[in-house]
């Protein structure tokens, strides 16, 4: 069982989809998976996005300190993984980017798995 705000991760997910589909205004593919995952003797719950956009600039993955404004489209403020990373940390997981210009960016959403006590 995963506890969760239910309207916080909604919103933490489609973030990350708007982000995708904003980057490819021509078209291209978004994968979206999900799976358990099991790290430290810890499980998770994981939702991946995947997109063919053309990436993120080096540093952009992990500045996530200050809104993006510089990089963001006409229609965002630059708050998307901002936003979405405070969600999945006050849910005790983490936000997980990986991206290449050009070739696109994968964005991993992982959620603990609520172990019971022993």
């Amino acid at each position: 069982p995963l506890l969760l705000n239910r309207v916080h991760v909604e919103h933490a997910v489609l973030n990350v989809l708007n982000n995708a589909i904003s980057v490819m205004p021509q078209g291209g593919d978004i994968v979206v998976e999900s799976r358990p995952e099991d790290r430290q003797q810890k499980g998770y719950v994981v939702v991946e996005v995947t997109d063919n956009g053309p990436g993120m600039p080096e540093g952009a993955a992990s500045n996530l300190d200050v809104p993006q404004s510089g990089r963001v489209g006409t229609s965002g403020k630059g708050f998307g993984l901002f936003i979405t990373r405070e969600v999945l940390q006050a849910h005790g997981g983490m936000l997980e980017i990986k991206s290449e210009l050009g070739k696109g960016t994968t964005v991993r959403l992982c959620f603990p798995v609520d172990q019971p006590e022993g």
